[in-house]
């Protein structure tokens, strides 16, 4: 980085630190860092983001982000964002359209439930991370305190119809699905993939259990698998395949 550069960027911070809604997010990296040494910045909960940045080797890709959340927080997209990559979110919370028009203008929105069904019962927590279609998994949260917001109708898309959105002349590079517990409702959504082929993403992401072995275990990773994928990658809440 040439000294030009890096003046530009220093007044560039010095104008962001004048403002107080920043203040909170400089304090936690001073903390952190004491500002003494380079460092890594991931919006994600388990840095799946600096994990995708090792494995994606593009400069420029598509994504698929289901159960997007937010532009920002928890999000693993938002660092391949950052690069330049662009793509589409899916949310159940229509909330979520504002926030993603303001911080994702390169991306589109889209205010669906991911399934067969044509709506969903969508239960939005104060903790919006957590809220779900999933019955079993909002009564979980419910029996652990968690307190709901409201409950909601939200339209239903199938996988299938999202990955038919993706332009003939774009390769769609990854498809992040955490959708609180109705992960396999949503792949079985593709329905049979060797009827009519549609484009098939070069990696998938899905949210799994801690350890090797129970990741592997679980419903959605055999399914990514039976689907031409081989698991690439165990992290602390996921786990990365690529196709095959």
């Amino acid at each position: 980085m040439t000294k030009v550069k890096k003046v530009v960027n220093l007044l560039k911070a010095a104008f962001t630190f004048s403002r107080p809604k920043r203040w909170g997010v400089i304090s936690e990296i001073y903390q952190s860092t004491k500002f003494d040494a380079p460092i890594s910045v991931s919006y994600s909960q388990g840095a799946e983001d600096l994990v995708l940045l090792h494995f994606l080797k593009k400069e420029l890709g598509f994504y698929i982000d289901i159960g997007a959340h937010h532009p920002n927080r928890f999000s693993v997209t938002r660092l391949l964002y950052d690069r330049g990559w662009s793509g589409i979110n899916v949310d159940a919370n229509p909330d979520l359209k504002y926030e993603f028009s303001r911080w994702r203008p390169r991306d589109m929105f889209l205010n669906f439930a991911v399934g067969d069904s044509e709506e969903f019962r969508f239960t939005r927590f104060k903790e919006s991370a957590i809220s779900t279609i999933n019955g079993v998994w909002r009564d979980q949260f419910i029996a652990k305190g968690n307190q709901v917001l409201d409950e909601i109708s939200v339209p239903g898309i199938t996988m299938r119809e999202l990955f038919e959105l993706v332009p003939l002349e774009t390769d769609l590079d990854l498809v992040n699905l955490d959708v609180e517990g109705a992960d396999l409702e949503a792949l079985k959504s593709l329905g049979d993939t060797s009827r009519l082929p549609i484009k098939m993403p070069n990696w998938f992401l899905c949210e799994t259990p801690e350890g090797v072995d129970d990741a592997l275990r679980t419903d959605t990773v055999e399914f990514i698998v039976r689907l031409g994928y081989r698991p690439w990658a165990i992290l602390p809440l996921s786990t990365l395949l690529k196709r095959i």
